[in-house]
Protein backbone atom coordinates (compact mmCIF):
# COMPACT_ATOMS: atom_id res chain seq x y z
CA UNK A 1 0.00 0.00 0.00
CA UNK A 2 0.62 3.65 -0.29
CA UNK A 3 0.41 5.65 1.90
CA UNK A 4 0.75 9.87 3.04
CA UNK A 5 2.80 10.42 6.38
CA UNK A 6 2.66 14.26 7.46
CA UNK A 7 5.19 15.20 9.49
CA UNK A 8 7.18 12.42 8.61
CA UNK A 9 10.71 14.01 9.68
CA UNK A 10 9.01 14.29 13.03
CA UNK A 11 10.20 12.23 16.12
CA UNK A 12 6.45 10.52 15.73
CA UNK A 13 5.83 10.72 12.33
CA UNK A 14 10.03 9.22 11.16
CA UNK A 15 9.22 6.02 13.67
CA UNK A 16 5.89 5.66 11.74
CA UNK A 17 7.39 5.53 8.35
CA UNK A 18 10.64 3.71 9.73
CA UNK A 19 7.88 0.97 10.53
CA UNK A 20 5.89 1.21 7.00
CA UNK A 21 8.37 0.68 5.08
CA UNK A 22 10.02 -1.74 6.69
CA UNK A 23 6.75 -3.70 5.92
CA UNK A 24 6.91 -3.46 2.77
CA UNK A 25 5.03 -0.52 2.06
CA UNK A 26 5.54 2.62 0.29
CA UNK A 27 5.15 6.38 1.73
CA UNK A 28 4.89 10.11 0.59
CA UNK A 29 6.54 11.75 3.21
CA UNK A 30 5.17 15.85 3.62
CA UNK A 31 7.32 17.92 5.37
CA UNK A 32 8.88 21.00 5.38
CA UNK A 33 12.79 20.06 4.93
CA UNK A 34 14.16 17.10 2.81
CA UNK A 35 16.57 16.23 5.92
CA UNK A 36 17.64 12.19 5.23
CA UNK A 37 13.81 11.37 3.96
CA UNK A 38 14.34 11.94 -0.28
CA UNK A 39 17.33 9.20 0.30
CA UNK A 40 15.81 6.16 1.66
CA UNK A 41 14.21 3.39 -0.76
CA UNK A 42 10.07 3.53 -0.97
CA UNK A 43 9.65 7.28 -0.49
CA UNK A 44 9.04 10.02 -1.82
CA UNK A 45 9.18 13.08 -0.59
CA UNK A 46 6.92 15.89 -1.13
CA UNK A 47 7.57 19.68 -0.05
CA UNK A 48 4.40 21.30 1.51
CA UNK A 49 4.32 24.23 4.14
CA UNK A 50 0.51 23.74 6.00
CA UNK A 51 0.66 26.87 6.87
CA UNK A 52 0.04 27.75 2.84
CA UNK A 53 -1.98 24.41 1.95
CA UNK A 54 -5.94 25.14 3.62
CA UNK A 55 -7.56 23.82 0.58
CA UNK A 56 -8.61 20.91 -0.98
CA UNK A 57 -7.20 21.47 -4.15
CA UNK A 58 -3.50 22.17 -2.37
CA UNK A 59 -3.63 18.57 -1.68
CA UNK A 60 -5.67 16.94 -4.60
CA UNK A 61 -2.90 15.97 -6.62
CA UNK A 62 -0.12 14.86 -4.05
CA UNK A 63 -2.87 12.16 -2.80
CA UNK A 64 -2.77 9.98 -6.47
CA UNK A 65 -1.95 6.88 -6.13
CA UNK A 66 -2.23 7.03 -2.41
CA UNK A 67 -3.86 3.98 -0.61
CA UNK A 68 -3.96 5.86 3.24
CA UNK A 69 -3.10 9.13 5.37
CA UNK A 70 -1.39 9.35 8.37
CA UNK A 71 -1.24 12.75 9.85
CA UNK A 72 1.37 12.97 12.45
CA UNK A 73 1.81 17.02 12.18
CA UNK A 74 1.87 19.21 14.72
CA UNK A 75 3.65 21.45 16.68
CA UNK A 76 4.15 21.77 20.96
CA UNK A 77 4.19 25.81 21.26
CA UNK A 78 2.89 28.63 18.43
CA UNK A 79 5.83 30.64 17.04
CA UNK A 80 2.31 32.92 16.26
CA UNK A 81 -0.54 33.04 17.26
CA UNK A 82 -3.10 30.98 15.44
CA UNK A 83 -0.01 28.58 14.32
CA UNK A 84 -2.42 25.65 16.54
CA UNK A 85 -5.43 25.82 14.30
CA UNK A 86 -3.70 26.00 10.82
CA UNK A 87 -1.21 23.27 11.58
CA UNK A 88 -4.11 21.28 13.87
CA UNK A 89 -6.76 22.11 12.21
CA UNK A 90 -7.24 23.94 8.90
CA UNK A 91 -4.55 21.95 6.54
CA UNK A 92 -5.44 18.38 8.00
CA UNK A 93 -9.40 19.04 7.47
CA UNK A 94 -7.88 20.30 3.58
CA UNK A 95 -6.41 16.98 3.33
CA UNK A 96 -9.34 15.21 4.83
CA UNK A 97 -11.66 16.79 2.46
CA UNK A 98 -9.31 15.97 -0.52
CA UNK A 99 -9.33 12.01 0.63
CA UNK A 100 -13.19 12.35 0.61
CA UNK A 101 -13.13 13.75 -2.91
CA UNK A 102 -10.94 11.13 -4.00
CA UNK A 103 -12.73 8.37 -2.09
CA UNK A 104 -9.67 7.69 0.09
CA UNK A 105 -11.45 5.77 3.26
CA UNK A 106 -8.14 5.20 5.58
CA UNK A 107 -7.17 8.39 7.17
CA UNK A 108 -5.18 8.03 10.77
CA UNK A 109 -4.85 10.67 12.87
CA UNK A 110 -2.26 11.28 15.75
CA UNK A 111 -3.69 13.54 18.06
CA UNK A 112 -3.34 13.86 22.06
CA UNK A 113 -4.29 12.25 24.98
CA UNK A 114 -5.90 15.05 27.58
CA UNK A 115 -8.91 17.68 28.34
CA UNK A 116 -9.56 20.52 25.70
CA UNK A 117 -10.07 23.10 28.30
CA UNK A 118 -6.59 22.10 29.92
CA UNK A 119 -4.19 23.43 26.78
CA UNK A 120 -4.60 25.26 23.60
CA UNK A 121 -2.41 22.65 21.67
CA UNK A 122 -4.90 19.94 22.72
CA UNK A 123 -7.70 21.61 21.78
CA UNK A 124 -7.03 22.39 18.64
CA UNK A 125 -5.91 19.03 18.25
CA UNK A 126 -9.50 17.70 19.45
CA UNK A 127 -11.16 20.00 17.22
CA UNK A 128 -9.76 18.23 14.02
CA UNK A 129 -10.89 14.92 15.56
CA UNK A 130 -14.32 15.78 15.45
CA UNK A 131 -14.26 17.61 12.13
CA UNK A 132 -12.56 14.63 10.50
CA UNK A 133 -14.89 12.03 12.12
CA UNK A 134 -17.97 13.91 10.68
CA UNK A 135 -15.94 14.07 7.13
CA UNK A 136 -14.29 10.65 7.29
CA UNK A 137 -16.84 8.03 9.37
CA UNK A 138 -13.77 5.16 8.50
CA UNK A 139 -11.03 6.91 9.84
CA UNK A 140 -9.00 6.04 12.94
CA UNK A 141 -7.75 8.39 15.70
CA UNK A 142 -5.43 7.58 18.13
CA UNK A 143 -4.97 9.68 21.29
CA UNK A 144 -1.62 8.43 22.89
CA UNK A 145 -0.48 9.62 26.65
CA UNK A 146 2.96 10.39 26.91
CA UNK A 147 5.01 9.21 23.81
CA UNK A 148 8.58 8.24 24.72
CA UNK A 149 11.75 5.86 23.10
CA UNK A 150 14.25 4.74 24.49
CA UNK A 151 16.23 6.09 20.92
CA UNK A 152 15.57 9.61 21.31
CA UNK A 153 12.98 11.88 22.97
CA UNK A 154 11.14 15.02 21.98
CA UNK A 155 9.15 17.80 23.69
CA UNK A 156 7.43 16.94 27.42
CA UNK A 157 9.67 13.61 27.18
CA UNK A 158 12.97 15.49 26.62
CA UNK A 159 11.95 17.34 29.25
CA UNK A 160 11.29 14.81 31.53
CA UNK A 161 15.14 13.54 30.54
CA UNK A 162 16.46 16.51 30.81
CA UNK A 163 15.28 17.15 34.46
CA UNK A 164 15.86 13.15 35.71
CA UNK A 165 19.81 13.89 34.64
CA UNK A 166 20.23 17.24 36.81
CA UNK A 167 23.63 16.71 38.56
CA UNK A 168 23.74 15.17 42.44
CA UNK A 169 19.92 15.71 43.07
CA UNK A 170 16.07 14.99 41.14
CA UNK A 171 13.95 17.74 41.15
CA UNK A 172 10.52 16.51 40.77
CA UNK A 173 7.89 18.94 39.69
CA UNK A 174 5.24 20.04 42.64
CA UNK A 175 4.37 16.28 44.35
CA UNK A 176 5.41 13.84 41.82
CA UNK A 177 2.21 11.93 42.28
CA UNK A 178 0.31 13.18 38.93
CA UNK A 179 -0.13 10.27 37.04
CA UNK A 180 1.23 9.45 33.12
CA UNK A 181 1.03 6.41 30.81
CA UNK A 182 3.40 6.32 28.66
CA UNK A 183 4.00 4.25 25.94
CA UNK A 184 6.59 3.32 23.66
CA UNK A 185 6.97 5.03 20.15
CA UNK A 186 7.84 1.42 18.83
CA UNK A 187 4.45 0.43 19.96
CA UNK A 188 2.48 3.39 18.85
CA UNK A 189 3.98 2.60 15.16
CA UNK A 190 2.95 -0.75 15.41
CA UNK A 191 -0.38 -0.07 16.64
CA UNK A 192 -1.05 2.50 13.65
CA UNK A 193 -0.11 -0.37 11.25
CA UNK A 194 -2.72 -2.80 12.86
CA UNK A 195 -5.48 -0.30 13.21
CA UNK A 196 -4.97 0.30 9.46
CA UNK A 197 -5.28 -3.33 8.67
CA UNK A 198 -8.03 -4.39 11.09
CA UNK A 199 -9.58 -0.95 9.54
CA UNK A 200 -10.38 0.25 13.00
CA UNK A 201 -12.32 3.27 13.12
CA UNK A 202 -13.14 6.02 15.77
CA UNK A 203 -11.37 7.52 18.93
CA UNK A 204 -8.61 5.45 20.77
CA UNK A 205 -6.92 6.59 23.68
CA UNK A 206 -3.37 4.80 24.41
CA UNK A 207 -1.51 4.20 26.75
CA UNK A 208 1.01 1.57 28.51
CA UNK A 209 0.04 -1.11 30.40
CA UNK A 210 0.30 1.01 33.78
CA UNK A 211 -0.05 4.49 35.05
CA UNK A 212 2.94 5.33 36.96
CA UNK A 213 4.04 8.34 39.20
CA UNK A 214 5.98 11.35 37.18
CA UNK A 215 7.85 10.51 40.20
CA UNK A 216 8.48 6.82 39.67
CA UNK A 217 8.86 7.72 35.79
CA UNK A 218 11.73 10.04 36.45
CA UNK A 219 13.38 7.51 39.20
CA UNK A 220 13.13 5.26 36.78
CA UNK A 221 14.64 7.71 33.82
CA UNK A 222 17.43 8.07 35.64
CA UNK A 223 18.41 4.97 36.80
CA UNK A 224 18.51 4.18 33.04
CA UNK A 225 21.11 7.11 32.18
CA UNK A 226 22.75 5.33 34.77
CA UNK A 227 22.87 8.91 37.09
CA UNK A 228 23.15 8.09 41.04
CA UNK A 229 20.98 10.19 42.78
CA UNK A 230 21.66 11.75 45.81
CA UNK A 231 19.11 13.88 46.83
CA UNK A 232 15.30 14.45 45.97
CA UNK A 233 13.39 17.27 46.24
CA UNK A 234 10.07 18.49 45.35
CA UNK A 235 9.78 21.83 43.27
CA UNK A 236 6.31 23.78 43.76
CA UNK A 237 4.49 23.75 40.94
CA UNK A 238 3.78 27.70 41.65
CA UNK A 239 7.88 27.77 40.78
CA UNK A 240 7.23 25.56 37.63
CA UNK A 241 4.49 27.11 36.54
CA UNK A 242 6.15 30.41 36.35
CA UNK A 243 9.08 29.21 34.04
CA UNK A 244 6.53 27.62 32.02
CA UNK A 245 5.05 31.36 31.20
CA UNK A 246 8.34 33.00 30.81
CA UNK A 247 9.21 29.82 28.82
CA UNK A 248 5.95 30.15 26.66
CA UNK A 249 5.95 34.75 26.44
CA UNK A 250 10.17 33.99 25.06
CA UNK A 251 9.17 31.24 23.52
CA UNK A 252 12.20 29.61 24.50
CA UNK A 253 13.01 26.50 26.59
CA UNK A 254 11.58 23.13 27.05
CA UNK A 255 8.39 24.35 29.23
CA UNK A 256 5.31 25.73 27.69
CA UNK A 257 1.55 25.41 28.18
CA UNK A 258 1.40 22.03 27.00
CA UNK A 259 4.12 20.81 28.88
CA UNK A 260 2.50 22.57 32.33
CA UNK A 261 -0.47 20.83 31.44
CA UNK A 262 1.13 17.63 31.60
CA UNK A 263 3.31 18.44 34.79
CA UNK A 264 0.11 19.93 36.95
CA UNK A 265 -2.48 17.25 36.07
CA UNK A 266 -0.73 13.96 34.64
CA UNK A 267 -2.10 12.38 31.48
CA UNK A 268 -3.75 9.26 31.57
CA UNK A 269 -6.16 6.89 29.44
CA UNK A 270 -9.52 7.52 30.64
CA UNK A 271 -11.62 4.41 28.99
CA UNK A 272 -9.09 1.64 28.41
CA UNK A 273 -11.24 -0.51 26.96
CA UNK A 274 -11.10 0.76 23.04
CA UNK A 275 -7.34 -0.13 23.21
CA UNK A 276 -7.91 -3.74 23.87
CA UNK A 277 -8.89 -4.21 20.05
CA UNK A 278 -5.48 -4.03 19.31
CA UNK A 279 -3.96 -7.81 19.38
CA UNK A 280 -0.46 -5.81 20.21
CA UNK A 281 0.29 -5.09 23.72
CA UNK A 282 2.09 -2.14 24.57
CA UNK A 283 5.32 -2.76 26.42
CA UNK A 284 5.61 -1.59 30.17
CA UNK A 285 8.43 1.35 29.58
CA UNK A 286 9.97 0.78 32.73
CA UNK A 287 10.45 -2.33 32.24
CA UNK A 288 11.52 -1.59 28.99
CA UNK A 289 14.16 0.55 30.54
CA UNK A 290 16.32 -2.56 32.42
CA UNK A 291 16.42 -4.91 29.14
CA UNK A 292 17.50 -1.73 26.74
CA UNK A 293 20.60 0.04 28.11
CA UNK A 294 21.34 4.11 27.31
CA UNK A 295 24.27 5.16 25.48
CA UNK A 296 26.58 8.01 25.88
CA UNK A 297 24.62 9.90 23.26
CA UNK A 298 21.64 9.78 25.77
CA UNK A 299 22.83 10.79 28.68
CA UNK A 300 24.98 13.81 26.83
CA UNK A 301 21.29 15.20 25.34
CA UNK A 302 19.65 14.52 29.18
CA UNK A 303 22.83 16.84 30.84
CA UNK A 304 22.83 19.46 28.20
CA UNK A 305 18.97 19.45 27.15
CA UNK A 306 18.41 22.08 30.67
CA UNK A 307 21.46 23.72 30.00
CA UNK A 308 19.77 24.96 26.15
CA UNK A 309 17.43 27.79 27.31
CA UNK A 310 20.31 29.34 29.83
CA UNK A 311 23.09 29.39 27.19
CA UNK A 312 20.29 31.11 25.05
CA UNK A 313 19.32 33.90 28.11
CA UNK A 314 23.28 34.10 29.15
CA UNK A 315 24.34 35.48 25.03
CA UNK A 316 21.24 37.52 25.32
CA UNK A 317 22.18 39.55 28.53
CA UNK A 318 26.18 39.70 27.53
CA UNK A 319 24.65 41.39 24.22
CA UNK A 320 22.68 43.75 25.90
CA UNK A 321 25.07 44.72 28.73
CA UNK A 322 27.57 44.80 26.09
CA UNK A 323 25.52 47.86 24.37
CA UNK A 324 24.99 49.37 27.85
CA UNK A 325 28.49 49.27 28.52
CA UNK A 326 29.58 51.38 25.11
CA UNK A 327 26.63 53.78 25.31
CA UNK A 328 28.46 54.49 28.98
CA UNK A 329 31.50 54.92 28.03
CA UNK A 330 33.70 57.57 28.19
CA UNK A 331 36.20 58.67 26.08
CA UNK A 332 39.07 58.05 28.69
CA UNK A 333 37.76 54.19 29.15
CA UNK A 334 37.58 53.36 24.74
CA UNK A 335 40.55 56.15 23.23
CA UNK A 336 43.59 54.27 24.55
CA UNK A 337 41.86 50.43 22.90
CA UNK A 338 41.07 52.38 19.61
CA UNK A 339 44.24 54.28 19.07
CA UNK A 340 46.57 51.10 19.55
CA UNK A 341 44.42 49.41 16.90
CA UNK A 342 45.06 52.85 14.68
CA UNK A 343 41.86 54.25 14.56
CA UNK A 344 42.03 58.18 13.99
CA UNK A 345 40.16 59.84 17.16
CA UNK A 346 37.82 61.71 15.41
CA UNK A 347 35.96 58.08 14.73
CA UNK A 348 35.99 56.88 18.14
CA UNK A 349 32.66 58.12 19.52
CA UNK A 350 30.81 57.33 16.03
CA UNK A 351 32.46 53.95 15.93
CA UNK A 352 31.84 53.12 19.79
CA UNK A 353 28.12 54.18 18.95
CA UNK A 354 27.82 51.95 15.79
CA UNK A 355 28.87 48.51 17.55
CA UNK A 356 26.78 49.62 20.80
CA UNK A 357 23.29 49.72 18.69
CA UNK A 358 24.60 46.72 16.92
CA UNK A 359 24.97 44.59 19.96
CA UNK A 360 21.83 45.88 21.79
CA UNK A 361 19.99 45.08 18.44
CA UNK A 362 21.88 41.24 18.46
CA UNK A 363 20.78 40.89 21.91
CA UNK A 364 17.00 41.62 21.36
CA UNK A 365 16.90 40.17 18.16
CA UNK A 366 18.13 36.96 20.33
CA UNK A 367 16.07 37.15 23.51
CA UNK A 368 12.38 37.82 21.09
CA UNK A 369 14.27 35.03 18.95
CA UNK A 370 13.51 36.87 15.62
CA UNK A 371 15.91 35.60 12.76
CA UNK A 372 17.45 33.36 15.25
CA UNK A 373 19.77 32.09 13.07
CA UNK A 374 20.89 34.60 11.61
CA UNK A 375 21.44 36.63 14.76
CA UNK A 376 23.80 33.38 15.90
CA UNK A 377 25.24 33.88 12.89
CA UNK A 378 25.98 37.38 13.03
CA UNK A 379 27.06 36.83 16.82
CA UNK A 380 29.86 34.42 15.79
CA UNK A 381 31.59 36.90 13.08
CA UNK A 382 31.47 39.88 15.27
CA UNK A 383 32.85 37.89 18.18
CA UNK A 384 35.24 36.38 15.94
CA UNK A 385 36.07 39.59 13.79
CA UNK A 386 36.71 41.67 17.03
CA UNK A 387 38.84 39.43 18.78
CA UNK A 388 41.11 38.87 15.40
CA UNK A 389 41.34 42.63 14.64
CA UNK A 390 42.27 43.73 18.39
CA UNK A 391 44.29 40.60 19.06
CA UNK A 392 46.47 41.08 15.75
CA UNK A 393 46.60 45.36 15.88
CA UNK A 394 46.77 45.39 19.64
CA UNK A 395 48.11 41.78 21.16
CA UNK A 396 48.91 43.10 24.98
CA UNK A 397 45.16 43.15 25.20
CA UNK A 398 45.37 39.20 25.09
CA UNK A 399 46.86 40.09 29.12
CA UNK A 400 44.57 42.49 30.04
CA UNK A 401 43.87 42.17 33.75
CA UNK A 402 40.01 41.69 33.22
CA UNK A 403 40.53 39.19 30.31
CA UNK A 404 38.08 41.13 28.38
CA UNK A 405 39.23 39.44 25.17
CA UNK A 406 40.37 36.12 26.08
CA UNK A 407 36.89 34.98 27.24
CA UNK A 408 35.55 35.90 23.73
CA UNK A 409 37.71 32.06 22.91
CA UNK A 410 35.01 31.18 25.12
CA UNK A 411 31.96 32.39 24.10
CA UNK A 412 32.77 32.03 20.54
CA UNK A 413 32.06 28.55 20.98
CA UNK A 414 29.28 28.99 23.23
CA UNK A 415 27.73 30.37 20.30
CA UNK A 416 28.15 27.49 17.95
CA UNK A 417 27.50 25.01 20.77
CA UNK A 418 23.86 26.91 21.11
CA UNK A 419 23.48 26.84 17.33
CA UNK A 420 23.32 23.14 17.78
CA UNK A 421 21.15 22.98 20.76
CA UNK A 422 18.60 25.04 19.27
CA UNK A 423 16.86 22.72 17.14
CA UNK A 424 14.98 20.08 19.14
CA UNK A 425 14.57 17.80 16.35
Amino acid sequence: MKFLVTGANGFIGSVITENLLTQGHHVVAVGRSVHATASRLNIEYVHQDFQQSLCSSDWSGILDGVDGVINCAGILRESRSGEFDTIHEKAPLAIAQACKDKDIRCFVQISALGDSDDADFIASKHRFDEKLLKLLPTALVLRPSVVVSLRGSYGGSSMLRGLAAFPEALFIPGSGQQQIQPILLEDLAILVLEGIERSLQGIIELGGPEAISIKDYMVGLRGWLQIRTRFIFSAPLLLVKSACLIGERFKAGPLNQTVLTLLESGNVVNDPKPQKQFTHKAVDVIEAMQYQPSFVQDRWHAKLFLLQPIIWFLLSVIWLLSAVSGFSATQGQFAPILSAVGFPAAAHSGLVMLTSILDLVLGLMLIFRFKERVTLWLMLFSTVGYSVLLGMMAPELWLDPLGGLLKNLAVAPLIMVYMVMRNPR
